[in-house]
């Protein structure tokens, strides 16, 4: 019973206030994550603790299965990298923190709750994870943690519109949030790489972002929004070799910043 604690806030803090204050109070190196309507998978505890005395990660994400499909991880261990972020932390449940680095990170969560409110709210995790990025080492681990027991209907507030999180509306919010965010993240981090890719990252997912979210919240408009990226396709195509006769040098470069071989100045 010495190794339980239960812990009762004196205040509603919401879905993110409550998980930094679950590391503000978390007494060990490590937390996993795990919500009401999930079981830890005990056989793999020994695995796992075997693994982070190993590795020292900062963040693990191990593998998560819906309907015996895996819908989080990978198959082997290998490195999260930045272009994985929205892959690796989205779905919370069976996350592992770095518990000192992560009450590192905790300070700077007031002026994120500022600037980047819609962020905050429903994605506390992606702030930690980048910043755990640039910090070391965070891993996919190859066996799942916990596994789903039963769904509870998602209790997060609608935007002013009525849309969900996972509308078009809000997508667009939070997609302008995390670009800033990560831009601050460059010049915080005095030029990092890491930094950088998380930036450059975010940037090009705004095409998936937009079609997801309609694909989501109305998909009988998703024909006519993929018609009109076609009609777009062609008619950049057509203005494309028209520039390249007329102006190759300069239509040339546009090219290249384009396909992403070259970066804008």
């Amino acid at each position: 019973a010495e190794n339980i604690r239960i812990l009762k806030n004196k205040e509603n803090l919401g879905f993110s206030g409550n998980t930094l204050q679950l590391i503000k109070e978390c007494r060990t190196n490590y937390l996993l994550w795990n919500p009401d309507e999930d079981q830890p998978i005990i056989e793999n505890l020994n695995f796992l603790l075997d693994f982070i005395s190993k590795e020292s990660p900062k963040l693990v994400c191990p593998q998560y299965f819906v309907d015996g499909k895996l819908y989080r991880g990978k198959r082997r261990i290998q490195a999260i990298k930045p272009k994985d972020i929205w892959g690796a932390a989205p779905h919370f449940p069976g996350l592992i923190f770095h518990v000192p680095s992560s009450k590192e990170i905790l300070p700077s969560f007031e002026e994120i709750k500022n600037k980047y409110p819609r962020a905050y709210e429903y994605y506390p995790q992606i702030f930690l994870l980048s910043e755990l990025l640039i910090q070391g080492k965070c891993l996919y681990w190859d066996k799942p943690i916990n596994k789903q027991d039963f769904i509870i209907e998602a209790t997060h507030a609608k935007d002013e519109f009525g849309s969900a999180y996972y509308g078009l509306s809000m997508r667009w919010i939070l997609h302008k949030e995390f670009t800033d965010y990560f831009y601050s993240l460059i010049r915080k981090n005095k030029g990092s790489k890491i930094a950088r890719n998380l930036y450059s990252m975010q940037k090009d997912r705004l095409f998936n972002v937009i079609r997801q979210a309609i694909e989501a919240e109305r998909p009988d408009l998703l024909l006519g929004f993929d018609k009109g990226l076609l009609k777009r396709i062609f008619r950049l195509c057509y203005v494309l070799l028209r520039n390249l006769l007329r102006h190759p040098i300069d239509t040339s470069y546009k090219i290249l910043i384009l396909v992403g071989i070259k970066k804008s100045k």
